[in-house]
């Protein structure tokens, strides 16, 4: 397969149709490639926030969680009763940038009573992603709602 400059050369000095073709069939490519990293990297990204939503299973008796969302992600609902003195709901939304360069995770936890809804979230770089960035990030969260859940 010829380079990009030698397609667009022989294209348009030469009009060989031959080389909008290659150019499509090589956009395709790159299309596929880059819609494969991102699914990987949403993957990644749920699989960690899989590993605490279990942590927090193993210590919160009162969770639920909806059969279906409508987003890509988490939904835990925390039911008052015993020593859970309030309802609360913690989201994690994981979400394609519009570059297409990057996932963006979002965090969002709203307590009954206690706390108004609040939000943070990272930006996870497709081509440069950093797990431990995205798992401390799911921990930090997770204790600033066990705090404010508990307290």
């Amino acid at each position: 397969m010829r380079g990009e400059f030698t397609r667009k050369f022989d294209g348009e000095i030469f009009g060989d149709s031959d080389a909008a073709k290659e150019s499509d069939e090589i956009k395709r490519q790159m299309d596929r490639m880059a819609e494969t990293k991102v699914k990987k990297t949403i993957d990644t990204v749920m699989e960690l926030v899989d590993k605490r939503r279990k942590f927090l299973y193993d210590r919160f008796t009162n969770i639920t969680e909806p059969q279906k969302l409508d987003f890509i992600g988490r939904q835990l609902n925390f039911k008052a009763g015993g020593k859970f003195k309030r309802d609360a709901v913690v989201e994690f939304r994981v979400t394609q940038t519009e570059s297409g360069q990057a996932v963006q995770l979002t965090f969002t936890m709203e307590i009954s009573g206690k706390q108004a809804k609040k939000s943070d979230y990272i930006t996870i770089s497709i081509d440069h992603f950093a797990p431990e960035k995205v798992n401390g990030f799911v921990e930090s969260k997770i204790f600033d709602f066990a705090r404010a859940y508990i307290d």
